[in-house]
């Protein structure tokens, strides 16, 4: 943030604090609220809820494998010192612990790839919005739109926030 307003503050003296009076340039910086867009975009909201629902099947998936291995875990337990030989004992927690490694092989694995849809959904979202953020930013001859996050105070005259989400809506 720091960087950003350091930048901010490096261009405006470049291009109106050391220039001739009759060349001076007008900065017009506005701002946006990513969350409020995304919150306020039916587009991003439909795909949000299918990572959700994606999230959910997955972990009863792996609720369902947990659930087994634990039963499992608890059989052997409980058949301890009944099986007809050490080696077959043996055998069996072998067996249980391949199981297992499995299933936290399985739960990596699909974790994983959860979060990597779970990024490549944000940044096409985050593509499409800036894409109208510049678009709107360009056709309003705003010279800098930052983001409401970053900043400690701003004039509401500058939130261009329902505008780049009426436009996203235009463009569906």
């Amino acid at each position: 943030m720091n960087r950003i307003a350091g930048g901010i503050v490096a261009v405006a003296l470049l291009l109106g604090g050391w220039s001739a009076p009759s060349a001076q340039v007008v900065l017009k910086i506005g701002f946006v609220d990513f969350q409020k867009v995304i919150d306020s975009w039916p587009d991003a909201k439909r795909q949000i809820a299918k990572l959700e629902e994606q999230y959910t099947e997955v972990q009863a998936d792996l609720d369902r494998m947990d659930e087994q291995l634990q039963e499992k875990k608890q059989q052997l337990e409980d058949r301890r010192g009944f099986y007809a030989s050490k080696e077959e004992e043996e055998k069996q927690w072998e067996a249980y612990r391949a199981q297992a490694k499995e299933y936290l092989e399985t739960f990596r694995t699909k974790r994983a790839d959860l979060e990597n849809q779970k990024k490549e959904m944000l940044e096409e979202v985050y593509n499409r919005v800036k894409a109208v953020v510049q678009d709107v930013a360009e056709r309003h001859g705003y010279s800098f739109i930052l983001r409401k996050r970053d900043l400690v105070y701003a004039v509401d005259q500058y939130d261009i926030t329902g505008e780049v989400v009426a436009e996203l809506e235009k463009r569906r």
